[in-house]
């Protein structure tokens, strides 16, 4: 079975390139194509130039032309990639694959009114336009009963670290910083003394943005904003942690379906998570230090210094290679169904 993602990310800023990534080396044909304001092909890690958003360009008639030489081919996209009359028009080309709406996020989120009714139309557009619909966290089974859920994952492995080491007071926090973290969360940490490594950027959803981190960190010396990352860095960088923090605010629309790659790089890496009680992580509390409203998340990250919670964590389950055998199971069971 050959993969095509659709996405409004470039392809190495996109969590999906590792699907794409798994795909080509178990040896199918895998394509990112990346369409906004731009089109780019990418195959074998390697982007084509920017060019204009015409279905006629070189790369994606080569993409089409390879396509067609009898797999199975299935895309994925999502509502955002699919936004454009372009994106909609990649099915001209591929009259055969199976198009399956990738809902990794909850586009509703807070959303009310004028701009909620905009956004559902968009939804039952997309449902409309793939042949199948695939979630991302699993209680979104609920909005999409005839969808089939595929897990998140990682492409980090075990990391090597001295965990006889006495640890230091630290633990790290990867991501975007936008208006679904808990900065009274973080605080309680920085003032038991815990000292706090922010990697990522401030998104703009986030009012005052940097301004914000940076009053955050001047508050407490310990706390250190280390800037942006690539996905590709982890490695180097996780490997300085034994504690990674997951401070998503809860009860709110905003963090209801997610489930964060944060979470599955730290496991995966062999790091301890302390998390607030957001759904995923009452799904995965067996693996990690869930720490409830009224508990107190330093004591939390003292005690997941000491632990190995983590330990019992499949790395191999939660890779892209696992998942692209998942998908490709599941697509055949759905097609299979619908005959």
């Amino acid at each position: 079975m050959n993969l095509v993602v659709i996405s409004s990310k470039r392809y190495h800023s996109d969590f999906r390139k590792y699907l794409v990534q798994a795909a080509s080396s178990a040896g199918q044909a895998a394509y990112h194509v990346h369409c906004w304001s731009a089109l780019n092909v990418t195959r074998n890690d390697v982007e084509s130039p920017d060019a204009t958003l015409n279905l006629r360009d070189s790369h994606l008639l080569e993409m089409s032309s390879r396509l067609q030489e009898g797999r199975d081919t299935v895309v994925l996209t999502g509502m955002t990639a699919f936004r454009s009359r372009f994106g909609r028009s990649l099915k001209k080309l591929l009259p055969h694959a199976i198009f399956v709406y990738d809902v990794y996020d909850d586009f509703r989120y807070d959303t009310k009114g004028f701009k909620l009714l905009r956004r559902l139309q968009r939804d039952w557009t997309w449902r409309m336009h793939c042949d199948l619909h695939m979630v991302l966290e699993q209680g979104l089974l609920q909005r999409y009963p005839k969808a089939f859920h595929l897990d998140n994952a990682s492409h980090l492995g075990r990391l090597t670290r001295d965990d006889g080491a006495d640890w230091i007071e630290r633990a790290v926090y990867i991501g975007s910083i936008d208006q679904r973290t808990d900065f009274a969360w973080l605080e309680r940490v920085a003032q038991s003394g815990i000292g706090i490594d922010l990697w990522g950027r401030a998104h703009g959803t986030l009012a005052g943005g940097q301004e914000v981190i940076d009053r955050f960190c001047a508050r407490h010396p310990q706390v250190c904003h280390k800037g942006g990352y690539d996905n590709d860095d982890l490695p180097g960088i996780l490997s300085q942690y034994r504690v990674g923090l997951l401070p998503y605010v809860t009860d709110s629309d905003w963090t209801r379906h997610i489930n964060p790659d944060k979470l599955y790089h730290y496991l995966n890496s062999g790091l301890e998570v302390v998390a607030t009680d957001i759904p995923q992580s009452r799904r995965l509390s067996s693996f990690l230090h869930v720490v409830s409203a009224s508990g107190d998340p330093a004591a939390a990250v003292r005690t997941a210094l000491r632990s190995n919670k983590a330990g019992a964590w499949s790395v191999e389950a939660h890779q892209w290679a696992f998942r692209w055998q998942q998908l490709q199971e599941c697509v055949s069971a759905q097609t299979r169904g619908a005959r």
